[in-house]
């Protein structure tokens, strides 16, 4: 099911299922094949209006994209890591 949200037209979903494969890849539960990273690739690169909050602060930020959130594969895996202990 995750493997399929990848291409969801929900951005918020394909978003969210990127990086639940990014961190099963990292744990050995499955492999990222070419079309998966092809996908992930297009996903991180496209423009989609954004509102991040900054933690422990009022501040709103927008961003385009997850792109412009500049997320790296290391602070995912932290971060299933942490929610799942």
């Amino acid at each position: 099911m995750v493997r399929e949200l990848l291409w969801s037209p929900n951005y918020f979903y394909s978003i969210s299922a990127m990086e639940a494969l990014m961190y099963l890849n990292h744990v050995g539960k499955i492999e990222i094949d070419g079309r998966m990273q092809s996908r992930i690739d297009d996903l991180k690169g496209m423009n989609y209006r954004l509102m991040a909050t900054a933690t422990g602060s009022d501040v709103t930020n927008m961003e385009d994209g997850y792109k412009d959130l500049k997320m790296k594969e290391s602070a995912v895996i932290k971060k299933y890591e942490r929610s799942l202990q």
